[in-house]
């Protein structure tokens, strides 16, 4: 079962990484997006029961639905730690 996570970007967490708020997880793709407030959330889907590798991994399906740059998710996490 496919459920979508719901995240808003909030800063710099150490050198290397981006803080994020967990906002909540949804059962489908337009309910994560009506969670969405501003061009700080994303969202990114993940399988129900799917165990993930113990380093980090970055969801290739994230984006920032409410972003008026449709800057891509990894590029606009980038962006915060500078």
């Amino acid at each position: 079962m496919k459920l979508w996570i719901c995240g808003q970007l909030i800063g710099k967490w150490k050198p290397t990484g981006s803080a994020w708020s967990f906002q909540g997880v949804f059962s489908d793709q337009s309910r994560a997006v009506a969670a969405c407030r501003d061009d700080t959330y994303f969202i990114y889907s993940c399988d129900l029961d799917a165990e993930l590798p113990h380093e980090s991994v970055q969801a290739v399906d994230a984006y920032y639905p409410k972003a008026n740059d449709k800057v891509e998710f990894s590029e606009r996490s980038e962006a915060s730690e500078r």
